[in-house]
């Protein structure tokens, strides 16, 4: 896929590699002209000429056009219809958008005999033989192995980090090996530290049964033929250790029975600070609400209520209108999850893979969860009136000082013109003058000091002790927090004798650093910081400037680094004319 993309010809230059077939040859400067697998953007660039492909040629095919947008991961595509039809047609228009930006389609494979008649065999997908499993043959499909004959998933045996979603079905079994991290981190092993006896038999009885995954089978779909409606439940459970939650669908029959396929799970290690159970509970069902959010949109389906208090912010913005009920422990397949199972178990865990029995029905009772007489997490509500200061977005917008400055200017005119009801009394002056552009700095500067130095204001505004500024004696006028000192009687001018106090971290005091380096010619670290302390102090001025300075590519270019020529070694002569014989204090009695 990534060599049907072709790269701009004015980018071509930022591709560049050395070639040569042999040694003995000159090396040759090439130029890759096409994506090329391991450079960064590679990923987004082909996937952003799929999306372009659908938005110049998908308005025709709009099977095809959903299809790529919405169910092909990179160069897989993976979807399905609900007749041989459907799927033929389907099969015709991707090829027709693909192959229309040069993109052929290949590799097809179907549970669906009929539909492959229809594929030549050499666009068919090659199958590899699984006969340890007692499968005949079957293809990798995101990190999964498909029997599509038995329309049957296994596990692939891979020992390297896979981002497929493989592991969301097996979540009994990683959440074993994440507890196993966790004691590592708890016994602060390093990398290269032996492990203790307990820890090496623990991870080898893991290993050992991590091979038997493999044999465990999983049912592709999770519909059934003659379902009448569909419901979604989720489970979610916590244990002392670690918690988890489960989603299944759920097909209802018109002969009063139902049935479950697991659709995906998530484990979570319980952290390492003392928690009750049901705070436990509670992450538990925020660990499934944020999981709903992912798998909701994917299968398009209505839910119910919603059940759960306190942490409940993110669960009520996700679910309100589901229904939450009460499932005992025995009856939770997410109970699994939350203790963890070996695949040896796991595999016949008729609860984890089929949901509880109960579910099997379509009229099903309730369990009532008992009353918890006192919880420690319950607290009294507080009621807390707080003032975020936000920054303008167009502090952000710009990346000089002069052009916010200039932008202020002209939001502080508007607001003065606003409030003069005689119109011929208006500033109507196309420049800005010098007053206004320094009102324009002092407010920029009070937004900044309200965003950074909040706490610093309301300490000395109420005449409070302020550790982090207690040596600048901070004064507060004009809405400014400024500098104390002793300077009050000196005849300096008012900005020298009590300068503005500056954040060091904000973006746009940054900005004003940078803004003054380019005007007052590009001078030294401790020149600017003598032309900065006429006006400001900054928090932390020398390692600041040191910071900004070091960036400037001018001030880079006039300061080279000066480099030494190596001497060369002595002659021979000098260490015979200097090394004789004769000894040093006999030359010196002649004088």
């Amino acid at each position: 896929m990534y060599r049907q993309v072709l790269h701009a010809p004015q980018d071509r230059r930022f591709l560049r590699i050395f070639w040569r077939a042999h040694p003995s040859q000159p090396l040759r400067v090439l130029e890759l002209c096409t994506v090329t697998y391991g450079t960064a953007s590679a990923p987004y660039l082909a996937t952003r000429c799929l999306v372009q492909l659908v938005e110049e040629e998908g308005e025709s095919l709009p099977i095809a056009a959903r299809i790529v947008k919405e169910e092909t991961y990179m160069d897989d595509v993976l979807s399905g219809a609900g007749s041989i039809e459907e799927a033929i047609e389907a099969q015709r228009q991707l090829q027709q958008l693909l192959g229309s930006g040069g993109f052929p389609i290949r590799k097809w494979c179907s549970n669906s005999p009929e539909f492959l008649e229809h594929i030549p065999i050499e666009d068919q997908e090659k199958r590899v033989s699984l006969a340890e499993r007692g499968v005949n043959e079957a293809i990798k499909v995101l990190g999964l192995l498909w029997d599509s004959s038995a329309d049957t998933l296994y596990i692939a045996n891979e020992t390297k980090q896979s981002p497929h979603p493989q592991h969301r079905l097996i979540s009994p079994v990683i959440v074993l090996a994440k507890l196993l991290v966790q004691r590592l981190w708890q016994l602060k092993i390093g990398w290269d530290d032996p492990v203790d006896e307990d820890t090496a038999r623990q991870w080898n009885e893991l290993q050992v049964s991590m091979s038997l995954q493999a044999h465990i089978a999983i049912p592709r779909c999770v519909t059934f033929e003659g379902a009448i409606a569909h419901e979604l439940h989720d489970f979610s459970y916590a244990s002392t250790v670690a918690y988890g939650a489960c989603i299944y669908l759920r097909s209802l029959f018109a002969d009063g029975s139902a049935k479950l396929r697991l659709l995906t799970s998530k484990s979570k290690v319980a952290p390492l600070e003392e928690l009750s159970i049901p705070r436990k509970e509670l992450c538990a069902a925020q660990l499934l609400t944020r999981l709903l959010v992912k798998v909701i949109p994917a299968l398009d389906m209505e839910l119910r209520e919603l059940y759960v208090r306190n942490r409940i912010a993110i669960i009520q913005q996700h679910t309100s209108g589901y229904r939450w009920e009460y499932v005992r422990t025995q009856q939770n397949p997410a109970d699994t999850v939350s203790r963890g199972q070996l695949p040896e178990g796991l595999k016949d865990n008729n609860l984890w893979w089929n949901g509880p029995e109960f579910l099997q029905r379509v009229e099903y009772d309730t369990d009532i969860p008992e009353e918890i007489p006192e919880l420690p997490e319950l607290k009294e509500p507080v009621v807390i009136a707080a003032v975020n200061v936000v920054p303008f977005p167009f502090f952000s917008r710009y990346s000089s000082f002069r052009k916010i400055q200039r932008v202020m200017s002209y939001v502080l005119r508007f607001i003065a013109n606003c409030r003069i009801k005689v119109p011929t009394s208006r500033e109507k002056n196309l420049h800005q003058t010098i007053s206004e552009l320094r009102s324009a700095t002092e407010a920029i500067i009070r937004v900044v000091q309200q965003v950074h130095l909040a706490d610093e204001i309301h300490r000395v505004i109420n005449n409070e002790p302020c550790k982090k500024l207690a040596n600048l004696r901070p004064v507060f006028t004009n809405g400014l927090l400024r500098v104390g000192g002793r300077l009050d009687r000196s005849h300096l001018p008012f900005e020298s004798r009590h300068p503005i106090i500056l954040p060091d971290k904000d973006p746009v005091v940054r900005l004003l650093i940078w803004q003054m380096h380019i005007e007052q010619l590009h001078v030294g670290q401790s020149g600017l910081m003598n032309a900065m302390r006429q006006r400001y102090w900054l928090l932390n001025a020398r390692s600041t400037i040191r910071q900004i300075t070091r960036k400037c590519i001018g001030c880079f270019r006039i300061n080279p680094t000066n480099t030494t020529q190596l001497m060369g070694n002595r002659y021979q002569e000098w260490y015979r004319r200097h090394h004789s014989q004769s000894p040093v204090w006999t030359m010196l009695a002649r004088f």
